[in-house]
Formats: structure tokens, sequence, C-alpha cells
């Protein structure tokens, strides 16, 4: 369950780098879509902590992933401004659907393991 929402909620927040910067360069209100990026980001982080302390990984380890998960939104503005300018909007919303996607299922398949039905074991 750790790497998977490591995974997930790492892969949710390159695709907030990549839509980050593709907010820059459109007009509207950008700073406050980039603004709430950057601050939903300690929620993220917390919760990413909470659930790799509840799978028993090694503080060390946590603290690698979090660093990771840290540098994952800048990586995805630094990939969207050097390689990905040229992208349609269509390839990066289905990015940003898949990313969408991926954070719900570890949400509604990790973290909420009430709402999975169980299997009864054969008596």
């Amino acid at each position: 369950m750790g790497i998977a929402a490591f995974c997930g909620i790492t892969l949710h927040a390159l695709i907030d780098g990549l839509r980050a910067r593709r907010r820059a360069r459109d007009p509207g209100p950008w700073p406050p879509v980039t603004l709430a990026i950057l601050l939903h980001k300690l929620p993220d982080a917390l919760s990413l902590t909470g659930i790799l302390l509840h799978c028993e990984y090694p503080r060390r380890r946590i603290a690698l992933l979090a660093i990771l998960f840290a540098f994952a939104t800048p990586i995805g503005a630094l990939l969207s401004w050097t390689f990905l300018a040229q992208l349609t909007g269509h390839a990066l919303y289905f990015a940003i659907a898949f990313s969408a996607g991926t954070f719900l299922a570890i949400a509604t398949g990790d973290l909420c393991p009430r709402s999975t039905p169980r299997r009864r074991a054969a008596t």
C-alpha cells in the first residue's frame, strides 16, 4: 500500500507541476491556481507520511520518499518548461485525468478499506 500511495500522490504532484507551468503561459488567474497547487502539497505530504508510517516503513525510507515527493512538482514544471512546451491541451488533460484517477483509486481502495467489499472465508 505504501509504494502505491507514493506513486499515485507523486504522479499527481508531477502533473500539478505540468499544470502550474501550463497555467503560467495562459492568460487568466494563474497566480491563485499556482498558490492552490503549492498549498495543498502540505496535506499531501502529511497523508503520504501517515500512510508510510502506518505501513511501518523505516523513517529513513520515509524521509527519502518525502524528498522525492517534494521535488515532483518542480520537476513537472521543469519538464513542462523544457520538453512539453508544445503539448496540446488534450494530451495534458489526459495526463491530469490519469493522475486524478490514480489518486482517487488509492483513496478509495487503500485509505478507505471499509468501502471495499471483503470476501468472506469459506466455512
